[in-house]
């Protein structure tokens, strides 16, 4: 058993030495990224937390980003955060689009961290959010929610809509409050309490 593990071991080390020799560069990198990662972890996480300003991660660093915004967070500092992440903002990277996200959040910037977990799918995420808000900012997070699953998000949504049409309706914004109950019914066509208010609302026009 241990002659195999070691020349497992041997045939690891020789296809590593065949791809620094085909490869060199990219070799070079992987082990300059592993060895700054190391050191970055165990200075950040060792020490409770450390100023990310203080480490500069090579070049071809692909997540370097992410681990200096999560540090800068640490310390309160969204704004330094989301600076470490700027460079990744066109990144495919769905772990890198969700730390962006969560940033824009953060900064109360609802609408863009919304769009970006609505495009990964995170419904979850968008559950998480939406119970954190209010008003129109809130049945923005559960409109995406209930894009991504209709089932589950169908009443909330409904409801938040029902609470948005009702306080138009209270303010004399008569035209604006039609729209959020037609909006009611396009997602719950019996739903009786607004067509018990359009019922209202056509009686009164009368």
């Amino acid at each position: 058993m241990f002659s195999k593990l070691i020349n497992i071991v041997f045939l690891l080390l020789v296809a590593i030495i065949i791809l620094g020799l085909i490869y060199p560069n990219s070799v070079r990198a992987a082990i300059a990224n592993n060895i700054w990662s190391v050191r970055f972890i165990k200075g950040a996480y060792a020490q409770g937390g450390v100023d990310p300003r203080a480490f500069s991660p090579p070049a071809t660093h692909k997540h370097a980003g992410m681990l200096l915004a999560n540090q800068a967070l640490k310390l309160d500092d969204v704004g330094l955060a989301l600076d470490y992440m700027a460079p990744l903002r066109n990144s495919a990277d769905s772990l890198v689009r969700h730390t962006i996200a969560n940033l824009h959040f953060l900064q109360g910037e609802v609408a863009p961290a919304v769009e970006i977990w609505k495009s990964l799918g995170e419904w979850h995420t968008l559950e998480q959010a939406y119970r954190q808000l209010e008003g129109d900012e809130q049945i923005l997070a559960l409109q995406a929610a209930y894009e991504l699953f209709p089932e589950r998000y169908a009443r909330p949504l409904v409801s938040a809509l029902l609470t948005k049409a009702n306080q138009l309706l209270e303010e004399d914004q008569i035209d604006q409050a039609i729209l959020v109950y037609q909006r009611v019914l396009s997602i719950n066509p019996g739903q009786q309490e607004a067509l018990a208010a359009m019922e209202n609302l056509a009686d009164s026009d009368e």
